[in-house]
C-alpha cells in the first residue's frame, strides 16, 4: 500500500512494547520503517519513518496527540492502522 502510494504512513496499535518492537523489527524486513513506542510528548513524527507502532495505551492517553497526527502539512494524507491482539490458549 506505502508502494502503491495508497498511503503514505503506518501505525501498528499492540498491546505491549514488546509486540511493537517486533511488528517494527518485522516490518523493516519489507522495508518499512517504523518508530515503536513514540510518546505522544514526542510531538509530530519524524519524516525518517513511514510510521509508527504504539500501544493501545498510547493512544488511549492521548486521543488527537501527535502520534497519531500527520508530520507533513497535508494533515488529509491517507494513512493505514493496524491492531494487534495476542491470544492465549486455555491451560491443560
Amino acid at each position: 500500500m506505502l508502494t502503491a502510494g495508497f498511503v503514505s504512513r503506518v501505525v501498528v496499535a499492540g498491546p505491549t512494547t514488546h509486540i511493537c518492537r517486533q511488528w517494527a523489527a518485522d516490518a523493516a524486513r519489507y522495508g518499512i520503517d517504523l518508530e515503536p513506542n513514540r510518546p505522544n510528548s514526542d510531538g509530530p513524527e519524524s519524516g525518517d519513518f513511514h510510521g509508527v507502532a504504539v500501544t493501545y495505551q498510547t493512544i488511549a492517553a492521548g486521543p488527537g496527540q501527535d502520534v497519531m497526527k500527520m508530520s507533513s502539512p497535508d494533515s488529509a494524507a491517507p494513512a493505514t492502522v493496524t491492531t494487534t491482539t495476542t491470544y492465549s490458549a486455555p491451560g491443560k
